[in-house]
């Protein structure tokens, strides 16, 4: 026996804690371990198989160093149950796919959760950060200079823009895991396979002291600032919206800052901003489209929230107190921890717009990440993502959407911008 073998230590099957870090990826793959190895061939079997409908309903297998327990049984169990429906088929399929396939998912699983019993003490100590390539994205890679605003540096005059690395994902609701948080709305389905191009998006949602920059060079005036906004109604002892006339993005109805998130903003609004803004930096700034922006508020990760599996008040501001979220309504961006691609309050604080008008489904959705331009709803309306302060934790998660009109502004409406990828110099 090898000193590497000596140092194994047997993790109980009732130790929830040692569990839960292997899943997470906490623990990383010893590749000099049989059992290990054979783990993560079970992954990629499961991911790979050309078996429809367990391939369209599996997130990538990055994500399934992302997951909980409970997610993980549930993904093996669809698996299992696929091949099973297919033996039904005919002979020649059971023969060709679901015999081999449950021989190997039967062979697989076993090795899978054996290799859980059999870590190292040195591998507990050690952990991963959770992305795409199991890292955080490492900014360098991008050949050009980008920067992490810290969130005691402030937001700056101008949007922060981070590179998002291309590649594929799961949009929309996958079961089991995007409905583990306790369920999905009927808009958020099927999920489907979308393949999106690297751009770039800001860091934060675009801030009031942002917003007033581009009011004070050009005099623009927001159209609540001559019809009102929505506002929650200050004298109703449960939650009853209202327009008052007097609310704009310069008073919403609570006391902000520079800081904070502007609101009170329709999609005009905002293209305004964007307008003087690519005018004044000679750049082709614009609202992301609705696949751009659930792929970055993922952070390469299939859960139901980038973080996991519950809505967290130490991750977002949402309805409710608890934990880092103090914050009765918008919090000033940057307050919370950022998802794997350095972004932050993809999750509450402001609703965002996107650039896609609104679709009441994914059926026909294209497959890969430009603006959805056809077969728009006949009512107008246009899509905006990442919930509110408002709102509750459902309503923060990346796969969450809804809609609003053209000239619809609320004090929980804002939005952040996205820029094409600039070619390399």
């Amino acid at each position: 026996m090898s000193n590497k073998d000596t140092k194994q230590t047997l993790i109980p099957r009732d130790d929830n804690e040692q569990w839960e870090k292997v899943l997470h990826g906490e623990i990383p793959m010893d590749p000099d371990n049989k059992t290990h190895r054979e783990a993560r061939e079970i992954k990629e079997y499961l991911l790979s198989r050309e078996i429809e409908a367990v391939e369209r309903s599996t997130p990538p297998m990055r994500a399934l160093n992302t997951i909980s327990p409970e997610e993980a049984r549930v993904e093996y169990r669809r698996a299992s149950a696929e091949i099973h429906r297919r033996a039904n088929t005919g002979w020649t399929r059971w023969l060709r796919v679901g015999l081999v396939g449950l021989f190997g998912l039967m062979t697989g699983l076993f090795a899978f959760f054996a290799s859980h019993f059999f870590l190292s003490q040195q591998q507990q100590s050690e952990r991963i950060a959770l992305s795409p390539t199991g890292t955080r994205i490492d900014l360098s890679q991008f050949g050009k200079q980008y920067q992490i605003i810290s969130g005691d540096q402030g937001p700056g005059d101008y949007p922060n823009m981070l590179p998002i690395p291309g590649g594929q994902f799961m949009m929309g609701c996958s079961d089991g895991w995007d409905n583990a948080a306790g369920g999905c709305r009927d808009n958020e389905y099927p999920a489907h396979p979308v393949t999106v191009k690297p751009f770039e998006l800001a860091q934060h949602e675009v801030t009031v002291g942002q917003f007033l920059r581009f009011v004070d060079a050009t005099g623009y005036q927001t159209k609540a600032e001559s019809h009102g906004c929505v506002i929650q109604d200050p004298e109703s002892p449960s939650p009853r919206w209202i327009m008052d006339k007097s609310a704009n993005w310069r008073s919403p109805g609570f006391e902000q800052d520079e800081n904070h998130p502007v609101v009170c903003l329709n999609r005009p609004d905002a293209l305004a901003y964007i307008k003087w803004l690519n005018q004044t930096k000679d750049s082709n700034y614009r609202l992301p489209t609705e696949a751009e922006w659930e792929y970055a508020a993922r952070g390469g990760s299939a859960t139901a929230y980038s973080w996991g599996s519950q809505a967290d008040h130490n991750r977002a501001n949402f309805k409710g107190q608890g934990g880092l979220d103090t914050f009765e309504h918008t919090a000033a961006v940057g307050q919370f921890p950022a998802n794997d691609f350095n972004l932050q309050d993809m999750s509450g604080n402001a609703w965002e717009w996107v650039a896609d008008c609104w679709h009441n489904n994914y059926i026909s959705a294209p497959d890969e990440s430009s603006e959805w331009r056809e077969g728009c709803a006949s009512n107008g309306l246009i899509t905006r993502r990442g919930g509110a302060w408002d709102g509750s934790g459902l309503n923060i998660r990346p796969s969450y959407r809804s809609s609003a009109g053209l000239t619809d502004r609320s004090q929980s409406y804002g939005f952040r911008v996205a820029r094409d990828m600039p070619a390399d110099d």
